[in-house]
């Protein structure tokens, strides 16, 4: 099976089982509203990319898609309710993703802030469970890894520096446009690598390369994101193009110049593929991914 279809096979299995997580109950369950505007954030499409490293970083050590599911599951909520809050007005403000209104467009502001508050207990509350993983001392894990990635230290504390530095463009210091990446977005990715090794339970050095692949993965994805913004489309992109540039976003781009940051990226995959080497051809997959995200910056 070559790369885009594993990518679309694991993106079925992860929408499917969302839409089994986002499903009200019959006797209790969220506003009608609440849950319609949680699924638009949702269900409406995208790659799935972190879910699919988080499978394949375990399937790498044995352990099935399905025993994996939920876990990616909560990683994926996470990742939307992001998206959900950083295209409100007060943030990004964007008018489109993944091709369709985003949720405060197709809702209201105030919809669209309960809606992401909402997916995020959510993922919390699928990684507590006992289905997630037979292993107590693993979910724990897994729920300190992702509230660290995603908070203040992590996804949130990027997304201030980024907005922190909105309107200077190139004059940012190529280290706090790293450290902005690093945070941002890398962290997600770093966990969704992580995360599948605590899944199979391996061993600590075995962690460790995990860790290192993903923040350079990290790293190259939002590079690659940053060049995507300049050389690409709303239609391809699904979202608003042209928009860092308009705003004076501190990226690669901006401070390097789009050739210069294709060879950034171009770097970065170089360095990725190398860290998965003692994986062995067991991490086909991964480095099919890694090759994936650097061709979106060329």
């Amino acid at each position: 099976m070559d790369f885009e279809q594993r990518l679309n096979e694991n993106a079925r299995l992860v929408t499917k089982q969302l839409g089994q997580h986002l499903m009200p109950g019959q006797h209790f369950g969220p506003p009608r509203t609440l849950a319609d505007a949680m699924q638009h954030a949702v269900m409406s499409g995208g790659k799935r990319l972190r879910p699919f490293l988080m499978i394949e970083a375990a399937r790498m050590f044995g352990r099935a898609p399905g025993r994996t599911i939920d876990a990616a599951c909560a990683l994926e909520l996470i990742h939307c309710y992001s998206l959900v809050h950083d295209d409100l007005p007060a943030m990004d403000d964007d008018d489109l993703r993944r091709g369709k209104p985003t949720v405060h467009k197709a809702y209201d502001e105030a919809t669209a802030i309960l809606a992401g508050d909402a997916l995020q207990s959510l993922a919390f509350e699928i990684l507590a469970h006992p289905g997630c993983h037979a292993n107590p001392t693993v979910r724990a894990q897994l729920v300190l890894e992702l509230a660290t990635a995603s908070g203040w230290a992590g996804m949130a504390g990027g997304q201030m520096m980024d907005l922190e530095e909105e309107g200077k463009g190139g004059k940012t210091r190529l280290a706090v446009i790293s450290r902005i990446h690093t945070m941002k977005t890398g962290k997600l990715i770093e966990f969704a690598c992580v995360a599948g090794g605590h899944m199979a339970e391996v061993k600590p050095e075995e962690i460790d390369m995990l860790r290192s692949f993903g923040q350079l993965l990290g790293l190259m994805y939002q590079a690659a994101d940053d060049i995507l913004d300049t050389t690409a489309s709303s239609d391809d992109m699904g979202k608003t193009a042209g928009k860092d540039e308009a705003s004076g976003k501190a990226t690669v781009v901006a401070r390097m110049g789009l050739d210069k940051a294709k060879s950034y990226v171009a770097t970065l995959e170089e360095e990725a593929l190398k860290s998965l080497s003692p994986f062995g051809e067991r991490a086909e997959y991964l480095i099919a991914a890694t090759r994936f995200v650097a061709a979106q910056g060329r």
